[in-house]
């Protein structure tokens, strides 16, 4: 439905044009993404401290679960084990991201919420 592809590597046109795309058509033009991190100003920890309203301990996680989605366990199942994990850390600081439209995500938003106002 595109006329025109832009892909980040060499790799991803010789992938787009396996599909059946026509290389004058294909655009190799790299990771936009990295000019906009290039450009970034970053944040202090004290300025993340206060916009996120908590304080960091001894040591911090950025966690970010992805359900394996070909797995016999059911997402719900498979985040229950990571929290479970994740419990008993009094010195960490625990900061999740949230899933997206990921199958069970729902429930998986359900279990860290309850899980972050039990902590």
């Amino acid at each position: 439905m595109s006329s025109f592809h832009f892909v980040a590597t060499e790799d991803y046109k010789k992938r787009v044009i396996q599909l059946g795309e026509h290389p004058s058509t294909v655009h190799l033009v790299g990771g936009l993404g990295v000019d906009a991190i290039k450009e970034l100003e970053l944040l202090s920890k004290d300025e993340i401290q206060q916009i996120l309203g908590i304080e960091f301990l001894d040591k911090s996680l950025l966690v970010t679960f992805d359900p394996a989605t070909l797995e016999n366990q059911a997402p719900a199942e498979q985040v229950s084990e990571l929290l479970a994990a994740l419990s008993d850390r009094p010195d960490t600081t625990l900061i999740f991201t949230m899933p997206n439209a990921d199958t069970g995500g729902l429930e998986i938003m359900r279990q860290i919420k309850d899980f972050v106002e039990k902590k």
